[in-house]
Formats: C-alpha cells, sequence, structure tokens
C-alpha cells in the first residue's frame, strides 16, 4: 500500500506544471488605452474638446458646444459612447449629421429609431441641452441619456 501511495504521490508531482513568471515589466501600452507601469493600470482619459463642429472618433468621446454646433459621429459599433452637451450658460443648437449606410438614432422617447442613413438628430437649443449616445451595434446607436428636447429624423 505505502509502495502504491508513493507511486501515485509521484505521478501527481510530474503531472503538476511548473509555471514560469508571467509577469510583464512594464511599461507597456495596449491599443485599447490601456497603460502598465509594474502592477499598476491606468486608462487613457476620454477626449473633452469644445467649439463649434466636429467628426468624434471611436471608441468615444466628449464635446462641449461653445455656439450653434455640428457633429459628426462614426458609423456606431458596440460599446462606442459619445456625450456632446452645450457649454455653460450657452442656448444654442446642437446637430448630429446623418450616419450613412443604414445607421440610425434611437428616439428619445425609446419606442423606435430615426430614418436609417438619412436621419439626424437636433437639440432644441436650449442652455443644458445635452445627450449620450451608445453603439448597440453596427447600424444603431441608443440613446443613454439626454437633457432637453430632441428632434430625431
Amino acid at each position: 500500500m505505502k509502495r502504491l501511495f508513493n507511486l501515485l504521490a509521484a505521478l501527481l508531482l510530474a503531472a503538476t506544471p511548473v509555471f514560469a513568471d508571467t509577469r510583464i515589466n512594464g511599461p507597456w501600452t495596449a491599443s485599447t488605452g490601456l497603460t502598465a507601469t509594474g502592477s499598476t493600470v491606468t486608462t487613457a482619459a476620454t477626449p473633452l474638446t469644445a467649439g463649434t463642429s466636429v467628426s468624434l472618433s471611436g471608441p468615444r468621446g466628449y464635446f462641449v458646444c461653445t455656439s450653434t454646433c455640428s457633429i459628426t459621429l462614426p458609423v456606431p459599433a458596440a460599446g462606442y459612447e459619445f456625450c456632446v452637451r452645450n457649454d455653460n450658460n450657452v442656448a444654442t443648437v446642437i446637430t448630429f449629421a446623418a450616419l450613412g449606410s443604414s445607421a440610425r438614432y434611437e428616439l428619445t422617447n425609446y419606442t423606435s429609431y430615426g430614418t436609417a442613413g438619412t436621419g439626424t438628430a437636433v437639440s432644441g437649443g436650449a442652455a443644458g441641452d445635452k445627450i449620450c449616445f451608445v453603439g448597440l451595434d453596427s447600424t444603431h446607436y441608443l440613446v443613454g441619456s439626454f437633457l432637453g428636447t430632441w428632434t430625431m429624423n
């Protein structure tokens, strides 16, 4: 019996993998915006710009409208996130350009979508107007949150 136990113990030890040191010595940066130095991982800040027109690019971005604003978003992709708002004490119209292809914006009542390819999203032009879109898939932007009156064509 002792001999069988020793044999089983030897087999278990032989079958147990020995792992090499798997630490990654940084610094390193991934295409996702993650950066690691030693054991600290940080993410890149979400881009934030201001002005009157912008073409935002994925996967995320913020924009502050300082006057009447024209916004162009990329064709949606799952997980894309964009938020646009009027600047402090600015009451102006924010217009999102048509997405092209068969892409569309969700309506702010969360019941349907605007026109595929040619639909736009336009704010009422009040101070405090803002909207955040989240990409659902390659053809739909969901309304993540909004303030003000929006017309989704």
